[in-house]
């Protein structure tokens, strides 16, 4: 894969995110409490921009290094390995994958206030920022 292209089109995924949750954002801000439906889109949304950036860990060691792990919190410790995150990023993200693997395998336990807190707070940009991040 081209990693032009990928980085092109994870820029592209990240903006489409923030603008989907900023707008969840505008409507919890207005008083209103978003229904079902919209609570299962940003559940889905908030899975993608974390699978999208476990693949784009992946493909930013296969790019410095031979050896790839299929293992997702080991790919981010690889990262911090080679310098390209912090040690503090590095524990936000093991929070963020296990987010995600959350929403997955244990969706009947996930905290609704939680979610809305990564939300309203906009926790989730350190994924939209590392998937605007170059190689």
């Amino acid at each position: 894969m081209d990693p032009h292209y990928y980085l092109k089109e994870c820029i592209k995924h990240a903006r489409k995110a923030e603008r989907r949750l900023v707008s969840v954002v505008d409507i919890w801000s207005s008083g209103r409490e978003i229904n079902e439906l919209e609570y299962e889109g940003v559940l889905h949304i908030l899975q993608t921009i974390i699978e999208n950036s476990i693949g784009k860990a992946k493909i930013h060691i296969k790019l410095t290094q031979n050896e790839v792990t299929d293992n997702a919190y080991d790919a981010f410790e690889v990262l911090n390995d080679l310098g390209i995150i912090s040690k503090e990023e590095l524990l936000e993200w093991k929070l963020i994958i296990g987010l995600r693997n959350s929403i997955v395998h244990e969706y009947f336990e996930i905290d609704e206030k939680i979610i809305k807190e990564i939300i309203i707070k906009r926790k989730y940009e350190i994924i939209t920022s590392f998937l605007k991040t170059p190689f």
